[in-house]
């Protein structure tokens, strides 16, 4: 069975290519463009008993909730989903102390490569799943 990701991104380019990157390395990749989609979708997903394994969020949003308060909605359905945070800002100290209460489990900077990706998710799954 593939490893479901979850993807919250604004940015349909952005969102598109991550999900074709998920996709290439094995993953099946759902994506949303907001906060209300992605808690939508993953609220379906445990109701069919089909729970994602990681969610991947942008860390700002253009409306509604940011990946942060976001991941600590989902995190109310299921407190052990493992929450990847995307951001393009290279300096993230002014929100280490939201990072840390939001137990993300990675951050990943855009633009990232594949193999990048390839590396946190390996992380985050652990031996969970072989991509």
């Amino acid at each position: 069975m593939k490893p479901k990701i979850l993807i919250m991104d604004d940015e349909d380019d952005i969102r598109e290519v991550i999900a074709k990157l998920l996709n290439y390395l094995g993953y099946k990749a759902v994506q949303t463009k907001d906060s209300y989609e992605a808690i939508y979708e993953y609220t379906k997903a445990i109701e069919i008993k089909e729970p994602y394994d990681v969610v991947v969020l942008d860390l700002t949003m253009a409306y509604g909730l940011n990946g942060i308060d976001t991941l600590k909605r989902l995190r109310e359905m299921n407190p052990n989903i493992k929450g990847i945070i995307c951001t393009g800002y290279s300096n993230v100290s002014d929100i280490e102390e939201k990072l840390k209460e939001a137990q993300i489990d990675h951050i990943i900077h855009k633009p990232f490569k594949i193999n990048e990706l390839e590396i946190v998710l390996s992380k985050v799954l652990g031996d969970k799943f072989e991509s």
